[in-house]
């Protein structure tokens, strides 16, 4: 079964150690799950590892002060605390970094964002005190002002060892260690350019387990066989060119998509936008059958795409209709009268509408003439 800790130690051990190397609350386990556990080794010293991207604020904290309760803790962050996770390395009586780890402080984010105005502004507002509890937990470890701290939480800062240490983030700096971590750093704004180039490079090497544990402990391990040569681009399909316009309208970038399709960790952003797309794939074909309902030869992903343009597919479609009544009673046509509400023109059209209602059979496709006819009146104001 996956978890994001493991713990090296048996009930009655002096000491034990703990490793916590995913995300915090990951794969269905709880904070509760982790102190239950921890708790049920009885041992007197405990040394936590860590390499994690962060998780979930209550679980983090929750796991944060049971350990800072605790008589004798020592918090080792091997590759990366970032988050809520380098809170938990602040609980440590002693707080050791590896020379080549990073730590890292930002403000919360939310993982829901549905709901109406007053659902914003409540939820911001949840998300400030949450900010500030968090500014004043780590402001109490490193005997900074709120202040200061709220300007790293604001900035989402990064902190090297060195940086680390200055700003008392940390007690120890230790000899570089080997970082096998493997995380989805898009949700993230200013991630160092090393770390960044470390990860990618991580990312591209196959992990198991055994070579984790391996280089953690310091042992050889067999040479991982070659990655398979990764498989031909291929271009993207109109219903995922669609997907990406309207979820970037959300203000969620194009790479933050891609890494958020492929992640399969239960990584926020990941989920919101899943469930998205999700969302959207019963709609586009809503969207869809209502342009052929309406005898408009477009479709969602055309107008995502630029290539066609709504708007003037509906005036043509007008001009069309109306040079079509103009012939059929033996007049020149004429344009449409665009400022008068019922003119000649939109009555016409009004009338072919309600001819064609009388011979659609389909009944979706009578109800999005329905609606065409209400609004026929209407029509030629974009």
């Amino acid at each position: 079964m996956k978890s994001w800790y493991n713990i090296k130690g048996q009930a009655g051990d002096a000491s034990a150690e703990v490793y916590i190397l995913d995300e915090i609350g990951g794969f269905g386990i709880s904070a509760a799950q982790f102190i239950g556990e921890v708790k049920a080794l009885g041992a007197k010293s405990l040394t936590v590892y860590i390499d994690s991207p962060g998780g979930d604020i209550f679980g983090g904290l929750a796991i944060a002060n049971w350990l800072a309760g605790q008589p004798n803790v020592t918090t080792h962050v091997l590759g990366m605390a970032a988050s809520m996770a380098n809170v938990i390395a602040q609980a440590g009586r002693v707080r050791r970094m590896a020379e080549n780890a990073y730590l890292m402080t930002h403000n919360p984010i939310s993982p829901y964002f549905g709901g109406n105005a007053d659902d914003f502004r409540d939820q911001a507002d949840w998300l400030d005190r949450l900010g500030n509890t968090l500014s004043k937990t780590i402001a109490a470890r490193t005997g900074k002002t709120a202040e200061v701290v709220s300007k790293w939480l604001d900035n989402e800062t990064w902190f090297d060892a060195a940086q680390a240490k200055e700003a008392n983030l940390t007690d120890e700096v230790m000899p570089t260690a080997p970082v096998q971590g493997n995380f989805n750093l898009a949700r993230f704004n200013a991630v160092p350019q090393p770390l960044q180039t470390a990860m990618t490079a991580r990312n591209s090497q196959p992990h198991t387990i055994m070579s984790k544990f391996a280089a953690l402990f310091g042992l050889a391990t067999s040479t991982p066989p070659p990655a398979a040569p990764p498989p031909a681009a291929q271009a993207p399909t109109d219903k995922e060119k669609f997907y990406g316009a309207a979820l970037e309208s959300f203000g969620i970038e194009p790479p933050v998509i891609a890494a958020a399709l492929a992640d399969n960790k239960p990584d926020f952003a990941s989920n919101f936008i899943k469930e998205k797309i999700a969302g959207l794939d019963g709609k586009v074909s809503k969207v869809d059958a209502a342009f052929t309902a309406a005898g408009l030869a477009i479709t969602a992903a055309d107008i995502a795409e630029g290539k066609k343009d709504l708007k003037a597919l509906l005036e043509e479609s007008v001009a069309k209709a109306t040079a079509r009544q103009a012939a059929a009673a033996g007049r020149d046509p004429a344009p449409p009268d665009r400022t008068a509400e019922g003119s000649a023109g939109n009555d016409d059209d009004l009338d072919t509408i309600r001819g064609l209602i009388e011979k659609e059979e389909n009944p979706e496709k009578r109800a999005c003439l329905a609606r065409r006819a209400r609004k026929a009146r209407g029509i030629t104001s974009f």
